[in-house]
């Protein structure tokens, strides 16, 4: 609602604007394996407990909870005039301190790609059904994308080379390689998000 609330239309219909943003797609790590034995509702369970851990760490990072899709979810941070920070920082802490709580609560951390770029940013779907306040562009493919590049990496956490730019150095990275993507014309450096510098200034 507060996402609606910002956008330059009000009116419940169909329609979007041009915005920067930053998108994560996170996933439980080894989520088969963790439930392949469980119930379905210790399996909720353990999706609930992940789902309230990122909905707790979006919001102390000015992003939305986007959309749940099995066990990932679809993170965004807008460009905000209001904001501090930047969109790709905003980001780029959630996804590790989401690695970090639920390395410590439910398994060995996360798979997660994000992705920086100019989106359409609105209510996406029908005039008489289903109408979904979300976002739609290439960097919201990439990031899907570059999350199952995760699966190869120590950290679990891929980002672009679009969202390491906007870190500014924040970030500390390791290249990982240069590779065609799924659906993706060109190929695309992507890089392990280790850590960032939280001392510097914004």
């Amino acid at each position: 609602y507060e996402d609606l609330a910002a956008s330059s239309t009000a009116k419940l219909a169909p329609g979007g604007e041009y915005r920067e943003a930053t998108i994560v797609f996170a996933a439980i790590k080894n989520y088969e394996n963790l439930t392949v034995n469980q119930s379905p509702a210790q399996a909720v369970a353990c999706l609930s407990r992940f789902m309230t851990i990122c909905d707790r760490l979006v919001k102390e990072n000015s992003g939305s909870f986007d959309k749940i899709m099995g066990n990932t979810l679809m993170l965004v941070f807008r460009e905000s005039e209001g904001e501090k920070e930047s969109h790709a920082l905003r980001a780029a802490r959630t996804a590790l301190k989401l690695s970090q709580e639920t390395s410590q609560t439910l398994s060995d951390g996360i798979l997660a790609g994000i992705s920086s770029g100019t989106v359409i940013s609105g209510k996406i779907g029908s005039y008489t059904g289903k109408l979904d306040f979300t976002v739609i562009g290439s960097p919201v493919n990439l990031a899907a994308r570059l999350k199952t590049e995760a699966v190869d990496s120590s950290t679990g956490i891929i980002i672009s080379g679009s969202t390491m730019r906007l870190l500014k150095g924040r970030g500390r990275v390791n290249f990982l390689r240069r590779c065609s993507l799924k659906g993706k014309a060109r190929e695309y450096n992507i890089y392990e998000l280790c850590e960032l510098r939280e001392n510097q200034s914004s």
